[in-house]
């Protein structure tokens, strides 16, 4: 006699009988999540951009991203790095003198950009111009969020994995690039001195305005 042969009591499902669902139950059916590049299973899970909405991570989070910070939305991520007040402050002020605090830097070189005319949307449109990211102001010491923005597919945050995020700010903005020239050698700082009217004294090493003080 084979297996389904076998009499089951009235009312109970079998071994491999399909069991008949109640009307009140309800199947929950878990969404498949977008994938990194060369994602393999043994990774572990990924993480539903569902599940960290509101959310900043940072990069110990496996934000998989060359950026220091990931703010989740509901909509898509926005993946940012924090330049540090000597990329412009060494432009118009100058280097930051022995013994000064960050406090002191950040005011000396708030005065130098009153006393040249330079604006916040002048900064800010560089990481623009040149990045397509968007720059703003970060604590009060003279820091710049650059952030680059990016948006869900049509899976919408619960079909789409952190991971796979991270590999699309890499590959759709200019992410990598920014980081690049901020962390390797002085391109940013170079691009940014064009920008704003400064070229470099190279009698003196340091940045002094153009001619006509024009910001670009």
């Amino acid at each position: 006699m084979t297996f389904q042969e076998h009499d089951h009591p009235r009312g109970q499902a079998g071994k491999f009988t399909e069991k008949q669902q109640s009307p009140d139950e309800v199947t929950v059916t878990t969404p498949t999540l977008t994938r990194p590049d060369g994602y393999d299973e043994s990774w572990g899970p990924l993480t539903s951009a569902a599940s960290e909405v509101g959310n900043r991570l940072e990069e110990s989070d496996g934000i998989n991203a060359r950026a220091e910070y990931a703010e989740v939305g509901e909509e898509g991520i926005a993946y940012g790095i924090t330049v540090g007040p000597e990329l412009i402050g060494s432009i118009v002020a100058g280097d930051r003198h022995v013994g000064e605090d960050d406090m002191d830097y950040s005011e000396r070189v708030d005065k130098a950009l009153d006393d040249a005319n330079i604006t916040a949307d002048h900064l800010f449109g560089y990481f623009k111009q040149r990045y397509g990211a968007d720059a703003r102001w970060e604590g009060d010491r003279g820091d710049v969020a650059v952030e680059f923005y990016v948006e869900y597919g049509e899976e919408g945050a619960a079909g789409t994995s952190i991971e796979a995020m991270g590999d699309r700010v890499e590959n759709e903005t200019k992410l990598l690039a920014a980081r690049n020239d901020y962390d390797y050698g002085a391109a940013m700082q170079s691009h940014l001195a064009d920008h704003l009217g400064y070229r470099v004294d190279y009698d003196t090493g340091e940045y002094v305005r153009n001619e006509d003080g024009q910001v670009r």
